[in-house]
């Protein structure tokens, strides 16, 4: 997903096949990114407005940092659509052009929040996706172990914490036990 241009990829497809796009590339992009949502949509964590609301009331940005072939443009919609509460902004592995573990998607996320990485911590659900590329890049960490049971046989069980996680990596099973792991002050961007 390196790269990948919701847009380009449509037009190289049409290449391929011998014919030609009939809308413009960012359109056809935005039609591809949203293909399907409607159909078949993604389950939301149940757990997510909840806490996306107590963060937002302590002044604390909340983000979304994922490896997708959406646009953000996409998600928000979505999102909104389901009543979840507006995330700061959406990271997209498709529009960094990087995804996750590399740190250069988590220091997308840095400049977008005018945050130092140190300033930051990534909560999600895989050690060798969201902790490992979330300390790479100097931010804080949480494994979100709620979602394993939900996944395919083998998903979750293929990436393991280590047996010594380090002592700054929280694990969490539950998304409200974040709130309860720091102060969560907000200062003022330098």
């Amino acid at each position: 997903m390196d790269g990948f241009d919701p847009g380009d990829f449509v037009r190289r497809v049409a290449l391929q096949l011998g014919g030609t796009l009939v809308v413009p590339q960012a359109e056809a992009g935005r039609r591809f990114s949203a293909a399907g949502l409607t159909e078949h949509p993604p389950g939301i964590n149940p757990e997510v407005g909840p806490v996306i609301r107590a963060f937002t009331e302590k002044g604390v940005p909340v983000i979304s940092v994922t490896n997708t072939g959406r646009l953000e443009e996409t998600w928000r919609s979505f999102l909104q659509s389901r009543e979840v509460p507006p995330f700061r902004t959406i990271v997209t592995s498709c529009e960094v052009g990087r995804r996750k573990p590399d740190p250069e998607i988590f220091r997308e996320a840095s400049r977008r929040l005018s945050l130092r990485p140190e300033e930051i911590v990534h909560v999600g659900d895989r050690w060798d996706l969201d902790v490992k590329g979330a300390l790479a890049a100097g931010c804080g960490a949480v494994l979100y172990r709620g979602l394993w049971p939900l996944y395919p046989p083998g998903e979750a069980e293929d990436t393991p914490p280590p047996t010594r996680v380090p002592a700054d990596v929280r694990i969490v099973d539950r998304l409200s036990e974040i709130l309860d792991l720091g102060s969560w002050e907000v200062s003022a961007p330098d």
